[in-house]
């Protein structure tokens, strides 16, 4: 007598049939008639049409590197059916961060997201909030926020001149993001470490802010350094940033007449990889020089660093036309051998010995226009580590640092 809408009585049967819709959620009070046109016999009853159960499910990524985009992706079904629900909406979260969607023919759902927070564990989830017709549901799993690439790089100062025997040295470094599109923009605030080779620190700082374009620099002062040459090994650390440690070398000379000093950073022409330097040598009435040579190769994940205090001669001569240019000729032997891991910055002694012979040109002084003056560099090494950078004839041009042969 009050079917709702689209229910009724099959008049063969007499079976009374409904399909509810998604609009007849609810309880619904029925009243039947049966009559054979004389007696008439009604009953009441109820029916009540509930949401259809959904299952929503979490499907990728489980893992993402900070700062990177991510697509996020779930699936939303009928429990009941195993049937994809279209047009519905669902929200996407990693952690805080929270993305939106829509889902498709087949209940796919996928939201573009940046991740924003720091690295560690995190948790990834879908979720469906119901409607009319269905009820909500809510999936998640175990996400994982890596660290963003970074590069840390000696950049300071290489080669400290003084009068005195002793010196502070301001050591720099430059920090930069992975160039991979997305900038995280946090790296003010990451404190960075030099350390000499048996670990102790010489001092730390931390990248000020304002970062422009995903670099910023550290410096820092140490206490007074002796006169010689000493390798350091840069390490940054973060919640939000990996990068390998760097292997640089300083030197605090005296700039004396017939001495020869130098520091910084050449390419090597044999395979483009990076070779720092440090030599510092005073000539004595009698006997060698004395004073140190220091050499670092890289290959891979290693810097070895080789330094000897065992000079052998010296010369050095100056054109005597302008510009001015000044080179020196060195040797050095007994020169031990410590390899630096660049992936952690744990350091290790190495058996076996090398000597050198460095040349190098003394062409002009940095400046506020000329930071990096146009001196040159070449080194050939023999023993346990036979290696060379350029030759007496082939020097390298420094791309940091200074040669000073007074």
């Amino acid at each position: 007598m009050n079917p709702p809408a689209s229910a009724g009585v099959d008049p063969v049967s007499g079976v009374f049939a409904w399909t509810p819709s998604s609009g007849q959620v609810g309880s619904f009070t029925i009243t039947a008639r049966v009559s054979d046109g004389h007696v008439a016999v009604d009953r009441t009853f109820t029916v009540t049409v509930q949401r259809r159960a959904t299952t929503a499910a979490y499907v990728a990524p489980v893992t993402g590197q900070y700062s990177d985009p991510v697509t996020l992706t779930a699936v939303l079904t009928d429990t009941t059916t195993l049937g994809g629900i279209p047009s519905l909406p669902m929200t996407l979260k990693v952690g805080g961060v929270t993305g939106s969607a829509t889902t498709g023919a087949g209940g796919t759902a996928s939201a573009l997201v940046w991740l924003t927070e720091p690295a560690g564990a995190k948790t990834a989830s879908a979720s469906f909030a119901g409607n009319a017709a269905y009820l909500p549901s809510t999936d998640s799993k175990a996400f994982t926020v890596t660290k963003e690439d970074a590069v840390v790089r000696f950049t300071g100062r290489s080669l400290t001149l003084t009068t005195g025997t002793t010196s502070p040295v301001v050591l720099t470094a430059t920090v930069t993001e992975a160039a991979d599109g997305t900038l995280g923009n946090a790296l003010a605030g990451v404190p960075v470490t030099f350390r000499n080779l048996d670990g102790s620190v010489l001092c730390t700082a931390t990248v000020p802010s304002p970062v422009a374009a995903g670099t910023g620099t550290a410096s820092c002062t140490t206490a007074a350094l002796p006169l010689g040459s000493r390798a350091l090994v840069v390490t940054m650390s973060s919640p939000t940033y990996v990068a390998r440690a760097d292997v640089g070398v300083v030197v605090v000379a005296q700039a004396a007449a017939g001495t020869a000093s130098g520091g910084g950073r050449v390419t090597d022409p044999g395979d483009s990889s990076k070779a720092d330097f440090g030599f510092r040598a005073v000539p004595q009435r009698k006997g060698a020089p004395l004073g140190e040579v220091v050499q670092v190769y890289r290959t891979g994940t290693t810097a070895s660093v080789l330094r000897s205090a065992t000079l052998g001669a010296l010369t050095t001569s100056c054109s005597t036309t302008k510009p001015r240019a000044c080179t020196a000729t060195l040797t050095a032997s007994a020169m031990t051998q410590t390899t630096v891991d660049l992936t952690s910055g744990a350091t290790a002694s190495v058996a076996g010995t090398s000597a050198a012979t460095v040349w190098a040109t003394d062409a002009a002084e940095p400046s506020t226009t000329l930071p990096v003056p146009p001196d040159r560099y070449a080194v050939a090494t023999t023993g346990a580590v036979p290696r060379s950078l350029g030759s007496s004839g082939s020097q390298q041009l420094l791309e940091l640092g200074n040669v000073r042969i007074p």
